[in-house]
C-alpha cells in the first residue's frame, strides 16, 4: 500500500476554568482518526503531537497519514 500526503485531523477543543476552584480547570481535545490505527501521542506542559494511519476506503485505497502539533499559549498540567 503506497502512502498519501500528510494530513490534519479533525480536532474539536473544550476549555472549563474555574477562578475559585484549580481542580475544575480542564482541557478537553478530542481528535477524530476513521478506523485509527498506530496512535502516538506525547503531551508535555508546553504542546501536544499526534499521529496516526487509518486504512483507505473504497475509491481511496491508500493509507492515510495524520500528523497534528498543538502550541499550547499557557502551560498546562499534564495527567
Amino acid at each position: 500500500m503506497a502512502s498519501s500526503k500528510i494530513l490534519t485531523p479533525e480536532v474539536l477543543w473544550a476549555q472549563r476554568s474555574s477562578e475559585s476552584d484549580p481542580e475544575e480547570n480542564y482541557l478537553l481535545i478530542t481528535i477524530a482518526v476513521p478506523d485509527c490505527e498506530e496512535p502516538s501521542v506525547k503531551l508535555d506542559a508546553k504542546s501536544l503531537d499526534f499521529s496516526a494511519k487509518s486504512k483507505g476506503h473504497v475509491g481511496d485505497e491508500h493509507t492515510h497519514q495524520y500528523k497534528l502539533n498543538i502550541k499550547f499559549f499557557k502551560e498546562i498540567a499534564p495527567e
